[in-house]
């Protein structure tokens, strides 16, 4: 069955499609509106964009390069907008836009598509989303349904009741099942496969060869080789279809390898959902244009879900997109990142948070700053860190209740989480990334969870930090259980990430401590320690990686020393499990043998090669 989603599922658009017979008409419509819809879908191959006035009608329509912006720099990304915005026409009022784009999946990549597109349009309404969003309203419109994508890459996706689920889609490296990609990989697979058995080339073989320009199965292997690019590679799909159109039967296998796949996934959905008979609407280039791929996905879905209802959605991706911007309740913008109810929401910055926050006031004493000399800006610097000695001691109460938590949690089997994001989150990282050369602690006892991930301890990731449930399902996916410890860390006392990660544990019974240099914060009830440091204004006015940074430093020391304290990892003041992996460490283990065992220099270096250069053991054996 072939439905036209657009006219069907797109009504929220003013019914846009209702109205066009055929491009050439659509083109010739001249409209005196002020204001229109711009609506851009990008995907792995190309980007495709149509222009609506207010009635929906179509008043222009393009085409532009690939858009999945995980493989795109920002240079790139602007480039392509530019290049739409160029096509668009710089006289057209673009009052609304709607966004879809492959690889728009976390905030992070929205944040730099919304950059990208704001710099075009500042005063348009921007929703963006994935790809994905505009193959659903393009099959169900607002309603409950799975979508089986296919095209270069793939994806199976649902919406129930406004909320997104999805199996598969993870990227065609090891995922992106019974995609184009998948399907030329499968083909080069069989026709290599088959030739190991037989020393003959198939025809699919052959017509691999013909397309690439090259003689043998050995030259066409440098050639995909030098492709790394999915597209590329996804190129040669139409070749297995046309070989499984003349019967040549391992591409006949390959099409059902896939269909299978895709239908495993739709399978997989329905169940988690509790689907017994879902609407599935299949989307995408390799379905609209091989109806024989369209009916062996629709016979393996019905097999394995009798009674479900399948089919083709032919639509138009570009016009589906740009009727997210009547479909889509909240806006998948970072700034619209929490719904109004949600209890994540009263942990995103106000005004009135910030202007509230010690570490967001003006320092008197640094003002005129940039009339000081260098020497006095040293001093006033120098000066100013007296702030942080009275900070720790008026939490040096709460500081030990957390390193006893702490120790605790170490000492019976569990593990210590430090979360964060920008500065606090770095320094989360570093103290946990120095405790096995140190400590020679197993490196998951003390771990650090960072907003953005580990790009973002070298680059600002911006927006990512602004994710409650980022927060959360890190502490989920990271595995984080009863009797471990997370250790948020938030200057300001107010990260979403981090009290997303908090609120997700102390659901799950972890408990809980936050480091912050904010006594003002909004206090949460889901906390066993917290810990406010009050540092003060920073000489340079919000500048946290100052003051707050080098008190929460000296905290997060005193937190990790003491557990690996308590743990006995240190004998008198010494570190008798020190990995000696450098000269340096080598060095020093050798003076630490010297001065437990009273022995010489020679008969230290002589014990630590017989026993692998463990300090401990060597103590241990010598019964000190």
């Amino acid at each position: 069955m072939i439905v036209d989603g657009g006219r069907q599922n797109c009504q929220t658009l003013f019914d846009a499609f209702k109205t066009v017979k055929t491009k050439a008409k659509i083109r010739s419509t001249i409209s005196t509106d002020s204001t229109f819809t711009l609506g851009i879908e990008g995907g792995g191959t190309r980007t495709t964009w149509v222009l609506l006035d207010s009635a929906g009608r179509e008043v222009r329509r393009g085409e532009a390069g690939p858009a999945n912006v995980l493989l795109l720099s920002d240079a790139a990304l602007a480039k392509l907008v530019n290049s739409i915005h160029d096509k668009v026409g710089r006289t057209q009022a673009v009052t609304a836009i709607g966004a879809t784009f492959a690889g728009v999946q976390r905030p992070k990549e929205k944040e730099r598509m919304r950059k990208a597109l704001a710099k075009s349009w500042p005063e348009a309404k921007l929703v963006i989303a994935e790809d994905t969003r505009s193959a659903l309203v393009a099959a169900h419109g607002a309603e409950d349904g799975i979508v089986v994508i296919a095209g270069t890459g793939s994806n199976v996706v649902a919406q129930q009741s406004g909320k997104m689920s999805k199996a598969g889609g993870w990227g065609h490296l090891f995922s992106d099942h019974g995609s184009g990609y998948d399907l030329a990989r499968r083909g080069l697979e069989a026709v290599y496969t088959y030739y190991d058995a037989t020393q003959e080339v198939t025809p699919l073989g052959q017509s691999f060869l013909r397309v690439a320009a090259q003689n043998t199965l050995e030259d066409l292997v440098g050639w995909v080789l030098q492709r790394p690019g999915k597209t590329e590679v996804a190129a040669l799909a139409p070749l297995v279809f046309e070989a499984a159109q003349k019967g040549d039967k391992l591409a006949k296998m390959v099409l059902q390898e896939g269909a299978h796949a895709l239908a495993l996934r739709v399978f997989c959905l329905a169940k988690r959902l509790g689907w017994p008979k879902p609407q599935v609407g299949l989307f995408g280039g390799l379905v609209v244009k091989s109806p024989a791929y369209a009916k062996m996905i629709s016979e393996f879905v019905q097999q394995a879900l009798p009674g479900s209802h399948v089919m083709v959605v032919k639509a138009d991706g570009a016009a589906a997109a740009a009727a997210l911007v009547g479909v889509t309740a909240i806006h998948e913008t970072v700034e619209k990142r929490f719904a109004p109810e949600s209890p994540e929401a009263k942990f995103a910055p106000t005004a009135e948070s910030v202007a509230r926050s010690t570490t967001e006031q003006r320092n008197p004493r640094s003002r005129g700053l940039q009339k000081r000399s260098v020497q006095g800006i040293v001093d006033l610097f120098i000066a100013e860190e007296s702030t942080v000695q009275r900070a720790l001691k008026h939490e040096h109460k709460n500081i030990a209740k957390a390193a006893t938590l702490i120790a605790q949690s170490l000492k019976k089997g569990g593990r210590l989480f430090y979360v964060g994001a920008g500065t606090s989150g770095r320094l989360g990282v570093v103290d946990a990334s120095e405790m096995p050369p140190t400590f020679n602690a197993p490196p998951e006892q003390i771990q650090a969870i960072m907003a953005g991930g580990q790009a973002a301890v070298f680059k600002s990731q911006e927006g990512a930090e602004d994710d409650a449930v980022a927060g959360a399902q890190a502490i989920i996916q990271r595995g984080a259980r009863r009797g471990d410890v997370i250790c948020g860390i938030a200057a300001s006392g107010q990260t979403p990430f981090v009290h997303g990660a908090l609120q997700e544990a102390k659901k799950r019974g972890i408990k809980t401590v936050l480091l912050s240099c904010n006594p003002n914060r909004r206090k949460a009830t889901y906390l066993d320690v917290a810990i406010d440091l009050p540092t003060g204004p920073e000489l340079v006015t919000g500048s946290t990686r100052l003051k707050a940074g080098t008190a929460t430093k000296l905290v997060l020391n005193i937190l990790s020393t003491t557990a690996m304290i308590q743990l006995g990892r240190v004998h008198d003041n010494l570190m008798i499990d020190v990995q000696a992996s450098n000269a340096k460490l080598k060095l020093r283990a050798r003076r630490l043998v010297e001065t437990i065992c009273g022995v010489s220099e020679v008969e230290a270096e002589h014990l630590l090669k017989a026993y692998g250069w463990s300090v401990r053991e060597i103590v241990k054996r010598q019964g000190k």
